[in-house]
């Protein structure tokens, strides 16, 4: 017997609820993160209005979400300048790469978390890292976390 592969929409906003992730096996938990390693690849602009929308569906349906990005890497063009994170996210074991010789910087310039932001056991790579004017309005945790 052939599986068909079934449609997943890594847009949609109940993936992104707290109690699907926790609820997830370790393959659905990959292609949410995957899903969210392609929107943030589209650019700033793209992914704040996506944002944007996950919070006020969440807001209008008192859904706790949280955006996992948990034990990604990202490889090359690690700038999330612009970027806005309206609501928690999670970027524990994520492995952040400047660039292959790990010799460009990797950038949070500018960047808005209005929530919660996880760290803990992050790496960054490359010849360092910056969160110039980066504002942090909600608890964020960097324990663990390596810079080299």
């Amino acid at each position: 017997m052939t599986m068909r592969p079934q449609f997943y929409d890594p847009d949609a906003f109940q993936l992104h609820t707290v109690d699907n992730w926790e609820n997830s096996s370790a393959h659905e938990q990959s292609l949410k993160v995957q899903g969210n390693l392609r929107r943030v690849n589209r650019g700033a602009d793209c992914w704040n209005r996506w944002v944007t929308s996950l919070w006020a569906w969440a807001t209008n349906n008192d859904i706790p979400v949280c955006i996992y990005s948990n034990n990604s890497e990202w490889v090359g063009n690690t700038t999330f300048a612009g970027f806005r994170f309206p609501v928690q996210v999670s970027f524990f074991r994520a492995r952040f790469v400047a660039d292959p010789a790990q010799k460009g910087d990797i950038v949070f310039s500018g960047v808005r978390f209005d929530s919660d932001a996880n760290f803990v056991d992050a790496k960054f790579y490359g010849t360092r890292a910056t969160f110039d004017k980066t504002t942090f309005r909600g608890y964020a945790d960097f324990s663990h976390t390596e810079i080299g």
